[in-house]
């Protein structure tokens, strides 16, 4: 399974001195090394999203971490047989690099192998796994919050593992407990092996700690039925898309969660689901989880099962963006103890001593982010002379093309391909390519020529352009037709279905005010943004009045009462929630 590699080698005129006896220094040292080798890439799904050449730069972490942490000729040492394969078969490291290997691992916690490992793949392509890295405060404040209420679990299981900051805190908290490092990507499993070498060779108790090289999921499922001990789920799980996911594991880990988790759920809500659909009466979870859950309405049936355990205590504490420094991200850790007597539901944020108790004998509000005091509440105008705006207007996402490379076209692509403009149609791709309050054709067609400003739309029912039929066997040989959205229809370009020309465009996201955006161009959109048509019954007047209205101070605060927290002051809205905005119009 593992290729045997050819030795490193250390690069020619490095000269290193007492000065990299410190911690950054080593790990900058380390990262030169990484970045000077050739190596052929780790295998592609070991890291997904990754590029090929970050992967030819993951490759020679098997030299550092094997040198380390002693893998044995025969049985398991990290308790991942892929993991020791790797570590077996590793070229040996320089007297040097292992030198600065050991300062690496021998520091206080894991934030050295979190850095090292975001130095060598970046942000956006993390997030295909969701990796993710705690801050060291808010897992010390999460344990610390069990110990002080519980009793000490016998089994730790740390979700989405990534290099083990929950993992090492664990085992120092916990000293008698057995724990589980579980996640899916080998090269941060080995981290956390160099980080924790000790508890391989040194420790009294060298078994207690296992990493696990699997899907959390499908791992846990079969695991909850075998272990009978008193068990803690703790960590941060990924918080990947569903969308990323191949659709047959979709569909596997959907079932897992029992029905509490739509699609467009997180990965991390679907394990937070299974976690709890597999708790016994003596176990827990403590979970650092992305606040969308809070409200959103993949997650209402999750948050009900959760409101209705009420023989076990519930605390939500909220964590604000500015805690983390490689995500722009809310969050908010959920904590559901042990069946026992003291089974009140508390929350509380960190910017402040809000802590309030809620009353479970009363029914689950539909927006937990309004359970925190502080929080923006849900405001309805009492006056009677008011509409929903979906009663004067429909409004939709754009069209979901499944590869916006290809059916979103410049002004220079369309000449390179000859492609006519009757087999085109006018496209707005994003909002802040303009500044005005209305979009002409005219504003269209300034666009810089690299600009996507048109969307193709062949019509199946006519007789194809050479150009177009180029373009279309283009596609094919790029696998546009296999992408998930365009294999579900008849014929795979068709986008007929999909295609509207709204009279107004909404931004969906703003850290500012939302956007409405006059659309006389008779342009289409794409699913990043929304948009409004009005009813044909809407009187000329009320549509002037209703749009100054949504675009006025009152108009983006009933916005921003529907619309859920991101990050970072970042408000999205959906076309749902847009729909019940009520406007101080009436119909004529």
């Amino acid at each position: 399974m593992v290729q045997q590699r050819r030795t490193a080698y250390w690069p020619a005129g490095c000269v290193w001195t007492d000065r990299l006896s410190d911690v950054d220094q080593a790990l900058r040292a380390i990262e030169d090394w990484l970045l000077e080798q050739q190596r052929e890439p780790i295998p592609e799904d070991w890291v997904p999203g990754s590029t090929a050449q970050e992967r030819a730069r993951l490759a020679p972490l098997d030299s550092i971490i094997a040198s380390v942490v002693p893998i044995s000729d025969a049985g398991q040492t990290t308790g991942s047989k892929i993991l020791d394969e790797w570590l077996r078969a590793a070229p040996p490291a320089p007297e040097e690099l292992v030198r600065l290997s050991q300062i690496l691992a021998n520091g206080a916690d894991t934030q050295a192998s979190s850095r090292l490992y975001s130095s060598l793949v970046s942000a956006a392509n993390r997030r295909h796994l969701g990796t993710f890295f705690t801050p060291q405060s808010i897992v010390d404040k999460m344990i610390a919050q069990w110990r002080e209420e519980f009793a000490a679990p016998s089994t730790i299981v740390d979700v989405g593992a990534g290099v083990g900051v929950f993992t090492a805190s664990a085992m120092r908290s916990w000293p008698s407990a057995n724990v589980y490092g579980v996640d899916v990507n080998p090269i941060t499993l080995g981290l956390m092996a160099a980080q924790l070498k000790d508890y391989f060779t040194d420790s009294p108790s060298p078994h207690r700690l296992r990493l696990v090289l699997d899907d959390f999921v499908d791992w846990f499922t079969r695991f909850a039925t075998q272990d009978t001990t008193s068990r803690l789920i703790l960590g941060n799980p990924p918080y990947t898309r569903l969308q990323l996911i191949p659709k047959a594991d979709r569909e596997r880990i959907l079932d897992a969660a029992g029905g509490l988790c739509g699609s467009r759920a997180s990965l991390s809500a679907v394990i937070t689901a299974t976690a709890i659909q597999n708790l016994g009466a003596q176990d827990g979870l403590s979970l650092l989880l992305p606040t969308h859950w809070l409200e959103s309405a993949y997650a209402e049936k999750l948050r009900s099962k959760i409101w209705s355990l009420r023989e076990r205590p519930i605390r939500l504490e909220l964590f604000e963006a500015s805690h983390f420094s490689d995500a722009r991200v809310d969050t908010v850790s959920l904590l559901i103890g042990p069946e026992g007597e003291v089974a009140d539901f508390r929350t509380e944020v960190t910017t402040g001593d809000n802590r309030v108790t809620h009353d479970r004998l009363q029914p689950n509000p539909s927006n937990w982010r309004n359970l925190f005091h502080g929080t923006r509440r849900l405001s309805r105008s009492a006056n009677p002379d008011t509409i929903p705006l979906g009663e004067l207007a429909t409004i939709r996402r754009g069209a979901a093309t499944g590869s916006n490379a290809y059916f979103a076209i410049s002004e220079d692509d369309r000449v390179a391909w000859r492609l006519p403009q009757s087999a085109l149609t006018p496209l707005i791709r994003r909002l802040r390519t303009f500044s005005t309050d209305t979009i002409t054709q005219k504003r269209l067609a300034n666009l810089p020529a690299h600009e996507p400003r048109w969307l193709l739309s062949v019509d199946p029912t006519k007789p194809v352009p050479d150009p177009i039929s180029e373009y279309l066997t283009e596609g094919l040989r790029q696998g546009v037709d296999l992408s998930e959205l365009a294999s579900r229809r008849d014929r795979w370009f068709d986008l007929s279905s999909e295609i509207s020309l709204p009279d107004v465009v909404i931004g969906s996201m703003t850290r500012g005010k939302f956007r409405f955006v006059t659309n006389k161009a008779q342009a289409t959109i794409l699913n990043n943004l929304f948009g409004l048509t009005w009813q044909n019954d809407t009187d000329r007047d009320i549509r002037k009045e209703a749009l100054l209205w949504l675009r006025s101070d009152p108009g983006h605060n009933a916005i921003a009462a529907q619309a859920t927290t991101q990050g970072e002051g970042l408000l999205r809205v959906g076309p749902r929630a847009l729909k019940e905005v009520r406007i101080p119009v009436l119909p004529s």
